[in-house]
This record gives structure tokens, sequence and C-alpha cells, in this order.
């Protein structure tokens, strides 16, 4: 273990995602290194720290890992590991910032009332020989038939036509 210097390429070798990534910067922190913010991301200060360690324990310090230098990691670290995830967890949920409330709204729909359509006004447009145009609208129908003054109306233009025709 002692003479593979670890490289860019060991390091790359041992293929750590994310959650290895973070595994190993808890692993330094967990050592007395102080890294900031563990994210996964292998950063100046997680490089500077994988040195200090190297030169600790007897290794070259090149800040780059090697398969069995991080095997050895495992082991020295192993029995806090669960204390410093737990910590860890707790140091996330403190910082992260609150969830929003999502608050639905819901509309209600008032009741319609119910009315008898209206009926649209049309207008007749007339023309004249004399190139007038003459525009009136037509009335809409009587609404009720049995209202008095269009029986009136009606009874009386009746009796008007009749006596005109009587004579």
């Amino acid at each position: 273990m002692k003479q593979t210097q670890g490289t860019e390429l060991t390091e790359s070798a041992i293929g750590l995602d994310r959650d290895g990534r973070i595994d190993l910067q808890l692993r330094i922190e967990a050592l007395g290194n102080e890294l900031g913010r563990v994210d996964g991301n292998l950063g100046q200060r997680t490089r500077q720290a994988i040195g200090v360690w190297q030169g600790r324990n007897g290794l070259p310090p090149t800040t780059y890992l090697t398969r069995e230098q991080l095997a050895f990691l495992v082991i020295q670290t192993d029995p806090m590991m669960d204390a410093v995830r737990a910590k860890n967890a707790a140091d996330q949920a403190r910082t992260a910032p609150p969830k929003k409330q999502v608050v639905q709204k819901t509309r209600t729909l008032k009741p319609v009332a119910q009315q008898k359509p209206r009926r649209k006004q049309t207008q007749v447009v007339q023309r004249r020989r004399d190139s007038e145009t003459v525009v009136r609208e037509d009335a809409p129908p009587p609404r009720d038939n049995n209202d008095f003054l269009t029986k009136a109306l009606i009874f009386g233009t009746g009796i008007a036509v009749g006596g005109a025709l009587k004579n």
C-alpha cells in the first residue's frame, strides 16, 4: 500500500459515485479534518484533507487515493461512522430551507338562477328605390298573451276592421 502512489487515474479507477464521494468526505471529516460543506464534490479542501491523512499515515501525500488507501481509510473510520452520518443528517436537515406549504385553492360554484332566455332584437334594413336606407328595429313579441293591453289592442283592431268590412 505504501509503494503505490495515488494519482487521478488510480482514484478514477475506484469508480466512486456521488454517494461514495460523500462517504469519503464524511470519513475524512470524522478524522478531525474540517471540509466545510459535504456535497460529493472533491474540491480543494477535500484534496488537502486527503493529503494530510496520507501524510499522517506514512503514505505519499499525493491527495489522490488508491483502492488500497480507501480500504485502509474505511477500516480506520468504520467504528465512528454511524455517529458521523447521524450528525451529518441532522446538519443537513437544520440547514435545508424550509419547505413551502402548498395551499390548494378550491372554487365553489354559485348557483345560477334560471332565467328565460331573452330574444335578440333584430334590425330590418329596407332599401328604397331612391337609395335611402331605412333601419327599424323589430320589437320582441309580447311576453304574455293574457296581457290586458294586448287583448284590448287585438280586440279593438278586430272591431275596427270588422266595422270597415261591413260598410
